[in-house]
């Protein structure tokens, strides 16, 4: 069944047209046939009351599915991977086709960039804003929480893509240490922006204390 893009709920659509735009009508059917495999995947459930012969059964049913397929592709499509590149005198860093992937799904064209530990952490604006509004309903005089807000959160810098690049302030720059070399870490859900040796060093540590926490995991049942 191809769906006409009338029938296709909002977000989804505007996903649709653009792999349409990009790919042309013959693979766009392909990729049609594909996402349509996500829903039964990820099934959508209808009241006893719904029929094939319903006259609001296809609107009803197709924006339900599209709903559920859109939330299944997006948590398809998370930053992962590592891969190194350059930072130039300005601060501007080149976004991998990948990453860039994640935004474009999620319908975005910014990054929230701020500080953690040695490294830079960089989520989509959606998943900054779950944990802001969790952040928000912390007790604030728990000396815990404003350590976290005036550490963590307070750090946070919107970073718009420009021709596949974003541009990082000079003091996120200046705290991670980052120089000419950098190195991106996908994270399923935000990615890291480490300098290149930095990185060389959190690696090793990272390799090193792998058994323990495997089982550490382990019994988080991972």
């Amino acid at each position: 069944m191809f769906l006409p893009a009338p029938c296709i709920h909002g977000p989804f659509r505007r996903l649709a047209t653009k792999v349409r735009e990009k790919c042309g009508p013959a693979l766009f059917l392909c990729k049609t046939v594909q996402v349509l495999c996500l829903s039964f995947l990820f099934p959508v459930s209808f009241p006893p009351s719904f029929s094939l012969t319903s006259q609001n059964f296809f609107r009803t049913s197709v924006t339900k599915w599209s709903k559920v397929s859109l939330s299944a592709i997006k948590r398809w499509f998370m930053f992962r991977g590592r891969s190194r590149h350059t930072l130039d005198s300005k601060g501007r860093l080149a976004i991998p086709a990948r990453f860039r992937e994640v935004l474009e799904t999620a319908g975005e064209t910014t990054l929230v960039v701020t500080n953690h530990d040695s490294c830079l952490w960089a989520y989509t604006r959606n998943d900054w804003k779950v944990i802001e509004e969790k952040a928000a309903s912390l007790p604030q005089f728990d000396e815990a929480v404003n350590a976290y807000l005036r550490y963590f959160i307070s750090g946070a810098v919107e970073c718009q893509l420009k021709q596949n690049r974003i541009t990082i302030p000079p003091d996120l720059r200046e705290f991670a240490g980052l120089n000419k070399e950098v190195v991106l870490v996908g994270e399923l859900k935000r990615f890291e922006i480490w300098d290149r040796n930095e990185w060389e060093k959190a690696f090793r540590a990272a390799k090193e204390n792998f058994p323990k926490a495997s089982q550490a995991l382990k019994e988080m049942g991972i």
